[in-house]
């Protein structure tokens, strides 16, 4: 799948599934109020292993994310389970949640190239559960498919781990983690793909009523078919407001009407009984009353995130739709506000944003991926949130460096008016835009300095750090109570003071956040 990422947009690139006002808060690893954040470095060299990966922890505090806490991950560490030498990619995907309900977050890192036995690339999930003092390996876990009593069978080059989400899908109070393996065969088609959800217990994460979902499985809309990798993005939220959280899923290369990679997006609803086929939705452009219509290489699905966007108080999610064509120009891209209701997700209501809408800073350009990485964040307080949008923008000769488009929720939706365009040009902003930095490419948010209001932080994964191409960068951008602000801005990568680890050619430091 990741050779299909590259191919698609150029670049490596990683969706991020945000929680929303209903999950978890932000991720707190050590349960002091300050927010933490998770990097992965899925292209860290490991004891001589290439791309075994890695990832990064640092820890919020009255100053912002704290270097002197920092902790670098990896399968080198004795304490923990799996081995650095079958290690690929770890940290290419990044999820958090409270799975064992001890009031800590956890975190769940993706090692899609993970091998299994002789199975090379079957991929893997190792979860590190949050404590007093953060962090730590006592009581870690590797999950894959060769795992007593974990249903299906670890497949080479299957990609377990590509994408991850977590909320409650039960409604036990304990959060459950789903699984994307897009590079799956199911029933004879290549890469058709699926999704593995673990629950949550007291004693974290289990095998007992693990679920394995496809478009094969009974109930669901539509059919596997070839490359469709179904599991590519997931993100979790309460689209009908019930109490239990729902599972959307993108299907990007998903073909209709006789189009290739049109792409898609199944939901599945949560029950008592967990994740259920009751009430299945299969979105596409141009149908169910979504906006636009279907062609060919839209990749509708690529990225999913979700929040609030307007007054219903239900959750709503935001699909990014990176290969669009707008105004002519090929993959500059758009995404869809879905929103939530009463009976699940409506076509009702459904908005399309690119940046050929009036009062929209910029321009659509070929591309431009508007909609690649995609989060939701409550930036300016209120009831209302903000959809984070990053896009593969060129800034002056740059081509590729990457921006982040802020879009503003108000009581009726998303509104153009007061969006924003941040890029590494931004008078205040440290470094300077550069080709293929790729500046946006990864998003989280959380209160890293405790003082109320949220902080955006953004991943540069294709930065070039002291003369290493691609050593990869982090820019964290403190909230205010007129938004964002420069000021005190945050920049870090493996040469920062305090950062563990050394700046290294390819590593992609901020390829993935949480």
């Amino acid at each position: 799948m990741l050779g299909m990422r590259a191919t698609f947009f150029g670049c490596v690139f990683v969706t991020c599934a945000v929680q929303a006002i209903a999950g978890p808060p932000d991720a707190d690893f050590n349960g002091d109020g300050f927010a933490d954040l998770a990097i992965g470095i899925p292209h860290q060299v490991v004891n001589g292993v290439p791309e075994a990966g890695a990832v990064a922890v640092l820890y919020g505090s009255p100053g912002g994310l704290d270097p002197d806490t920092d902790q670098l991950w990896d399968l080198s560490n004795a304490n923990l389970p799996g081995s650095a030498a079958n290690s690929g990619l770890m940290g290419d995907s990044l999820a958090a949640g409270d799975f064992d309900g001890d009031g800590r977050t956890d975190l769940a890192i993706g090692i899609p190239r993970y091998d299994v036995g002789s199975k090379s690339d079957a991929g893997a999930v190792l979860i590190l559960y949050g404590t007093g003092g953060g962090l730590k390996a006592t009581g870690s876990q590797l999950w894959h498919r060769e795992i007593n009593g974990i249903e299906g069978n670890a497949a080479r080059n299957a990609e377990f781990g590509s994408a991850l989400t977590a909320a409650d899908f039960d409604g036990d109070g304990r959060d459950d983690l789903a699984i994307g393996v897009p590079d799956s065969d199911v029933d004879g088609r290549s890469d058709a793909g699926d999704v593995h959800v673990l629950y949550g217990s007291s004693s974290g994460l289990r095998s007992a009523g693990n679920q394995v979902w496809s478009q094969n499985s009974s109930g669901i809309l539509d059919s596997c078919e070839n490359d469709d990798l179904f599991g590519f993005a997931l993100a979790s939220g309460d689209f009908n407001r019930d109490g239990f959280a729902d599972l959307a899923i993108g299907v990007p290369f998903e073909d209709a009407g006789g189009a290739s990679a049109v792409g898609a997006v199944n939901i599945i609803y949560g029950s008592a009984n967990g994740l259920t086929s009751n009430q299945d939705q299969f979105l596409v452009q141009g149908e169910g009353g979504l906006a636009d219509a279907a062609n060919e290489g839209d990749s509708f699905g690529t990225a999913l995130a979700v929040g609030r966007m307007n007054k219903g108080g239900f959750e709503d999610l935001l699909v990014g739709v990176p290969g669009e064509v707008v105004n002519g120009r090929e993959s500059a891209g758009a995404i869809h506000v879905i929103y939530g209701s009463a009976s699940g997700l409506t076509g009702t209501g459904d908005e399309v944003f690119h940046q050929n809408i009036t009062g929209m800073k910029d321009t659509p350009e070929v591309n431009d991926n508007f909609g690649y990485a995609l989060a939701v964040a409550n930036l300016l307080g209120g009831s209302q949130q903000e959809a984070i949008v990053g896009i593969s923008e060129g800034i002056g000769v740059a081509s590729g460096a990457g921006a982040v488009q802020l879009i503003r929720g108000s009581r009726t939706g998303l509104q153009v008016n007061g969006n924003q365009l941040w890029h590494e040009n931004k008078s205040g902003v440290s470094d300077d835009a550069e080709t293929d930095d790729m500046f946006g490419g990864a998003l989280a948010h959380g209160d890293y300095n405790g003082d109320g209001w949220v902080d955006l932080a953004v991943g540069v994964p294709g930065q070039e750090v002291s003369g290493a191409a691609a050593a990869g960068a982090i820019h964290i951008f403190f909230g205010t109570s007129t938004g964002l602000s420069t000021a005190g801005t945050q920049w870090w990568h493996q040469d920062s003071a305090g950062i563990k680890g050394v700046a290294e050619a390819g590593d992609r430091f901020g390829a993935s956040l949480r």
